[in-house]
C-alpha cells in the first residue's frame, strides 16, 4: 500500500485482495512480491490469476478499454471530484 500511496495512486485492500487502477496490475504484483521478500525473506507466489490491462496481450487490450467507455455514475463522479480535489490540495 505504501508503494502506491507514496505515488498518489489509490489502492484499496480488502482482506487478502487489492483493488487498483487496471494500469498498475503488474506493478501491484511486483510490489507484493517485494514486500513478501522483505517480511518473510522470500518472494511468495500470488494466488490471483487476474491480469491488469498492462499485462494483457495487445489483441485483448481493446476489451479492457471498452469498459472505460461506460457512463460513470453520479456517485463515482462525486468520489472522483473529491479525490482530485484532495490531490490538488496536497500539491499546494
Amino acid at each position: 500500500i505504501n508503494h502506491f500511496t507514496a505515488r498518489s495512486i489509490p489502492v484499496l485492500c480488502i482482506h487478502d485482495s487489492f483493488l487498483i487502477d487496471y494500469h498498475y496490475g503488474r506493478d501491484l504484483k511486483t510490489a507484493m512480491q517485494e514486500a513478501s521478500k522483505t517480511v518473510v525473506g522470500e518472494k511468495l507466489d500470488l494466488s490471483g490469476n487476474y491480469l491488469g490491462l498492462d499485462e494483457l496481450p495487445e489483441e485483448r487490450k481493446a476489451d479492457g478499454k471498452e469498459i472505460r467507455r461506460l457512463e460513470r455514475t453520479e456517485g463515482y463522479l462525486e468520489r472522483r471530484r473529491w479525490f482530485e480535489e484532495q490531490q490538488r490540495t496536497k500539491e499546494v
